[in-house]
C-alpha cells in the first residue's frame, strides 16, 4: 500500500495553532475540564435526547418534540455533592462552569468542582470528579439503552445514571447526593422560516405558569413527577409539550438501600442568584419539601455513611413521558387561530408500555441488561485491532440515531435530516440523496427501521420520481407535500429534475434485495424499477442524467461526473436484477431478457461517454463536460458498487490516477480551513483545480463560502480510495474530518459543512470503512461471500469485525503468510450457509476460495484459508 504524508496530520496536536480550543486528549479520549459547544446525547431513538456536558452541567433538551426548539438553558438541572468528615464539610455542584444565556454564571453560594474527565462513547459517558477538598472519589457513567437488532430496547425515553462514590481514607465519611431537576414541561415550539414558509414555519410555546412537582413512591424508586395542568385539545400541537417527567433514585445494593436515607423537595427556583436548595442542602445533606413559592425545580438527595476504604453505587433515572407527537399542517397560521387538526403519531414504545410506572419498573429490573447489551458493538470492536482513533468515532457517529429520528407508534422511521438546523425548511425528513450515505449503520442494525423509511420514500413515487424528503417532523410524516419535500427551482438553480433522489433509491433497494436475500420484494418492486429507470432516461442527456443532486445549491455544468458514475451503478443494479428475475419470473421471461439487453447496451454507451470524455488527459476524470477541474464525489458509483459486492465501474488505473489526484488537490492542498477569517483544522475541498486551489461558490460575510458537504466525502472519496488499496489516504481523510469535531469541541453537533452548530445525518458514513478495509460482502440472496482485506500502514495483520443484518464476521488476516480466517460471531440465521467464496482484488479480478462444504452461519463457525499472492 501507497503511503501517505500531509502536514495536516500533525496540525490537531499542536496546541499553539490558532484553531485549537478543546483540552481533548485523543489516545484516552478524554475532555478534561473542558465543556463541548453542546454535549453528549441522551435518549432513544425517535424520543428526543438532552445533553450532558463533558464539564457535568445539562442542557440542549430536545425531549418535548422539540427538536427546533430546544430547551437550552436549565440552570436547575444539576447534581451536587456534600460530605462530612469528622468536623469538615463540604458542599460541591458537580459541573464545572456556567455559562448559558440567560444567567451566564453560576449560582453565588456554592462552589463549582474543580476538575472534570469526560469519556464519551455513544450509548454511554464516563465523568470523573476532582476536588481538593473533597476526600471523596466520584465517578458518574451514564447511557441510554441502544442495542442492536432491539428497536424495543433502543427507543426508550430514559436516561439512566449511576455514581460510584469511593473512600479512601481510614474512616467513615457521611456523603449526600442530591439530583435537582428543572421542568420543562410547556416548552418547545417548531422549526422553519417564518418569511419562506409563513403558514408551516415556526410555532414556540412557553407555557409554564401550570407546572407542578409532586412526590412519588413505588417499589422500585422514590423521586419526584413533574407535571403541568395544560390539557389542550387531543388535536392541538400544543400536546407535544405536555406529558410527564420522572427523577427517582435507587441503588442496586439491597444492603445500601436500607441505609439511604432520602428527602425531596418539590419547589425551589432555580432563576435565583442564590439557590435556596443548596443553602439547605449545605447544612446537612437533607432538603425540605418545598423551599420556594415560586420555581420550576425540584431535587432528591440521598444520604449515606460510607465506611472506610469502600464505595457505594447509587443510581438515578430521567424518564420523559411525552406520549404525543401531534403535528398539523399550516401549524403557524392554525395556531394563531386556535384551529387545530393535528395527527398524533404516538411513540413506538407505547406498544409496550401501557404507563409510565410499567416502564420505569422494567428500566429498574432490567438496568444492568441494558447496560451490557448497550456495549455490546463497543467490546467487539475493541477486540480487533482497528486503531482506536477509529473505534472512538465509529461510536460517536451515532449521535444523530438519537438526535435525528423520529419513530412514530407504527413504526414508522424518518431521519431529520439536521437538528437544530437554522434553516428555513425546519425539521425536514428522509433525506434520499443523503441515505445512500448515511443509513449504512442503520441498514445494518436496524433492519426493519430502514426498511420503513425506505418503503416510505417508495410509497412517494410519482412518474418515477422519487421526492427530496418523506415528511417534516413538525408539519406531517410520510408526505413530500412539506417544505423542500421536493426540488424548489429558485434553490436548485432554475431545475425541476433531481436526478439521484431516483438513482439513489434503485441502488438503496437493489442492495436491501442482495443483502437480505428479498425475492419477494424484487418480484413485488420490479414495475417500481423499471417506472424509475424509465425516468432516469427522460432526464438523460447523451446516456447522462441532468439535473440538481445532492450537490443542491450548485451548478456543474452538463455531464457531471457524480451523476454519471452514479447512474452507471444504477444501470449495473438494474441489469443484476433483471437476471433475477428471469429465473424467479419465466412466465415473463422474453421480457425480462429484453429488459436485460437494453440495459445491457445502456450500461455500456454510459461507461464509454465516462471514459472519452469524462477522462482529463492530465490523468483523472474531471468533473463536467464544461469543467475540467477535480471532483470529492467523482467516484461516487464505483463506490457503491464495490461496497454492494459488484464488479468495479471503471479501469482500475484510471480510478487510482483519479484518487490520487483528489488526496493531492482536495486534501493535501491546504492546511488551514477559515472561518470567520480565522484558520480552523481543515476538511477536504468540494472541488479543486489541478493545482489544488478551491472552487468557491460564493461569498458570505466578506469570506469564500466552504462549499463541501464533507460527510460524503467520506463514502465517495475516502471508502473508494480504501477499496482502490490506498488504505492510508482513505483512513487520512476520515481522520481529518473527525478530528476537526473533537479538537475543536463540538464532537456531537458537527455540521454537514464541517462546522459546529447541528448534528447532520449522514455522520455514521464511517461505518462503511470495516467493509472497504475487509472487502467483504454478503450476497444472500446467491449465497456468497467475497472478501479482500487491506492491512493499516506498518501492520502485517488484521483483524476486522464485519456486519450485516443477521449476521456478523470477524477477519483475520495476515498479509505475509496470506492466511485468513473468517468467524461468525452473531448469527439470527443459523439454518443458512455460504455456497460461495471468492476473493476480489483490488482491480476486480475474482479467484473463487475453496469449500469442502457450505460455510454454516452459525455463531463459532469459522472458515480458514489462503488468499492469492
Amino acid at each position: 500500500m501507497e503511503s501517505h504524508n500531509s502536514d495536516a496530520k500533525n496540525l490537531a496536536f499542536d496546541p499553539n495553532q490558532p484553531h485549537f480550543r478543546a483540552n481533548y486528549d485523543p489516545d484516552t479520549n478524554l475532555y478534561a475540564d473542558y465543556c463541548t459547544s453542546k454535549g453528549f446525547p441522551l435518549g432513544g431513538i425517535g424520543t428526543g435526547c438532552f445533553r450532558i456536558f463533558t464539564d457535568g452541567g445539562f442542557g440542549h433538551w430536545q425531549t418535548n418534540h422539540n427538536w427546533f426548539q430546544p430547551v437550552k438553558e436549565t440552570k436547575g438541572t444539576f447534581f451536587a455533592l456534600w460530605m462530612k468528615k469528622d468536623e469538615f464539610m463540604a458542599t460541591r455542584i458537580l459541573r464545572k462552569s456556567y455559562e448559558h444565556e440567560p444567567y451566564k454564571s453560576e449560582y453565588k453560594n456554592i462552589d463549582a468542582v474543580e476538575h472534570t474527565l469526560f469519556e464519551g462513547k455513544i450509548p454511554r459517558f464516563r465523568l470523573n470528579f476532582g476536588d481538593s477538598a473533597i476526600p471523596l472519589k466520584v465517578e458518574m457513567t451514564g447511557f441510554s439503552p441502544l442495542i442492536p437488532y432491539n428497536p424495543k430496547d433502543s427507543s426508550l425515553p430514559v436516561a439512566m445514571f449511576r455514581f460510584k462514590i469511593s473512600n479512601p481514607t481510614y474512616e467513615p465519611i457521611f456523603t449526600s447526593l442530591m439530583f435537582s431537576f428543572q421542568n420543562i414541561l410547556g416548552r418547545g415550539g417548531s422549526g422553519g422560516s417564518k418569511i419562506l414558509v409563513p403558514f408551516d414555519g415556526p410555532v414556540k410555546y412557553n407555557n409554564t405558569k401550570n407546572n407542578f412537582i409532586e412526590i412519588f413512591e413505588e417499589s422500585f424508586g422514590s423521586g419526584l413527577k413533574y407535571a403541568t395542568r395544560l390539557n389542550p385539545s387531543k388535536i392541538d400541537p400544543l400536546r407535544r409539550v405536555v406529558g410527564n417527567y420522572y427523577v427517582y433514585c435507587h441503588t442496586p445494593d439491597i444492603r445500601t438501600q436500607s441505609k439511604l436515607y432520602i428527602t425531596k423537595c418539590i419547589q425551589w427556583d432555580e432563576s435565583s442568584e442564590r439557590a435556596s436548595v443548596l443553602e439547605q442542602f449545605s447544612v446537612d445533606g437533607t432538603l425540605e419539601k418545598s423551599l420556594d413559592p415560586k420555581g420550576q425545580s425540584g431535587a432528591i438527595a440521598a444520604k449515606l455513611m460510607i465506611e472506610p476504604e469502600s464505595n457505594i453505587l447509587i443510581d438515578f433515572y430521567v424518564v420523559w413521558w411525552m406520549p404525543d407527537h401531534v403535528i398539523e399542517k399550516k401549524q403557524r397560521i392554525r395556531k394563531l387561530l386556535n384551529k387545530h387538526w393535528g395527527i398524533n403519531y404516538g411513540h413506538y414504545f407505547l406498544n409496550h408500555f401501557q404507563t409510565p410506572e410499567e416502564l420505569m419498573l422494567y428500566l429498574t429490573e432490567e438496568r444492568d441488561r441494558l447496560y451490557m447489551d448497550s456495549l455490546g458493538l463497543e467490546y467487539i470492536l475493541a477486540d480487533s485491532n482497528i486503531p482506536t482513533w477509529m473505534q472512538n468515532y465509529l461510536l460517536n457517529s451515532l449521535d444523530v440515531l438519537i438526535n435525528n429520528s423520529v419513530l412514530t407508534k407504527e413504526g414508522k422511521f424518518f431521519t431529520i435530516e439536521g437538528v437544530p438546523w437554522d434553516w428555513p425548511f425546519g425539521g425536514l425528513t428522509g433525506t434520499n440523496d443523503q441515505r445512500l450515505s448515511s443509513h449504512i449503520f442503520l441498514s445494518i442494525f436496524y433492519p426493519t427501521l430502514n426498511l420503513s423509511e425506505m418503503q416510505t420514500f417508495l410509497d412517494l413515487l410519482e412518474n418515477g420520481r422519487i421526492p427530496h424528503g418523506n415528511g417534516n417532523c413538525d408539519i406531517a410524516l410520510g408526505t413530500a407535500e412539506v417544505p423542500y419535500g421536493k426540488p424548489i427551482k429558485w434553490i436548485n438553480k432554475g431545475k425541476e429534475e433531481w436526478v439521484d433522489l431516483t438513482i439513489s433509491q434503485i441502488l438503496q433497494m437493489g442492495r436491501y434485495i442482495l443483502v437480505e436475500g428479498q425475492e419477494q420484494f424484487l418480484r413485488e418492486n420490479w414495475e417500481a424499477f423499471i417506472s424509475m429507470w424509465e425516468y432516469l432516461q427522460r432526464v438523460s442527456v447523451n446516456n447522462i442524467p441532468e439535473g440538481i443532486t445532492t450537490y443542491d445549491v450548485m451548478d456543474f455544468g452538463k455531464g457531471f461526473i457524480y451523476s454519471a458514475t452514479l447512474h452507471l451503478s444504477c444501470l449495473q443494479m438494474l441489469y443484476q436484477l433483471s437476471l433475477k428475475m428471469q429465473k424467479i419470473d419465466s412466465d415473463n421471461l422474453d421480457t425480462h431478457q429484453a429488459t436485460a439487453k437494453k440495459l445491457y447496451e445502456q450500461y455500456f454507451k454510459v461507461l464509454n461517454k465516462i471514459e472519452s470524455e469524462l477522462w482529463n488527459e492530465k490523468g483523472y476524470f474531471q468533473t463536467s463536460l464544461e469543467k475540467d477541474t477535480i471532483f470529492t464525489g467523482a467516484l461516487a458509483g464505483d463506490w457503491f458498487s464495490r461496497y454492494t459486492g459488484l464488479k468495479p465501474l471503471l479501469k482500475y488505473e484510471r480510478s487510482l490516477r483519479t484518487s490520487r489526484i483528489q488526496s493531492e488537490t482536495l486534501v493535501d492542498s491546504h492546511k488551514y480551513s477559515y472561518f470567520k477569517k480565522l484558520p480552523t483544522m481543515p476538511v477536504p475541498y468540494l472541488e479543486a483545480n489541478i493545482r489544488g486551489i478551491e472552487v468557491v461558490y460564493g461569498h458570505l460575510q466578506g469570506e469564500n463560502y466552504q462549499g463541501n458537504y464533507v460527510w460524503q466525502s467520506i463514502s465517495y472519496q475516502a471508502l473508494e480510495a480504501i477499496y482502490l488499496g490506498r488504505v492510508e489516504a482513505g483512513l487520512h481523510i476520515i481522520k481529518m474530518i473527525y478530528d476537526k469535531g473533537f479538537f475543536e469541541g463540538f464532537p456531537w453537533d458537527m455540521n454537514l459543512y464541517g462546522r459546529s452548530g447541528f448534528s447532520y445525518m449522514t455522520r455514521p458514513v464511517i461505518w462503511g470503512a470495516l467493509n472497504a478495509l475487509s472487502g467483504i460482502f454478503y450476497n444472500r440472496l446467491d449465497k456468497t461471500l467475497i472478501i479482500s482485506p487491506k492491512v493499516y500502514a506498518e501492520e502485517d495483520e488484521l483483524r476486522i469485525p464485519v456486519f450485516f443484518p443477521y449476521v456478523s464476521f470477524m477477519i483475520d488476516y495476515n498479509k505475509l503468510s496470506h492466511e485468513v480466517k473468517i468467524t461468525v460471531i452473531l448469527s439470527y440465521i443459523p439454518e443458512e450457509s455460504v455456497h460461495n467464496l471468492i476473493y476480489r482484488d483490488v482491480t476486480g479480478k475474482d479467484t473463487r476460495l475453496p469449500l469442502d462444504q457450505p460455510f454454516k452461519l452459525q455463531e463459532g463457525e469459522s472458515w480458514l484459508g489462503m488468499l492469492p499472492d
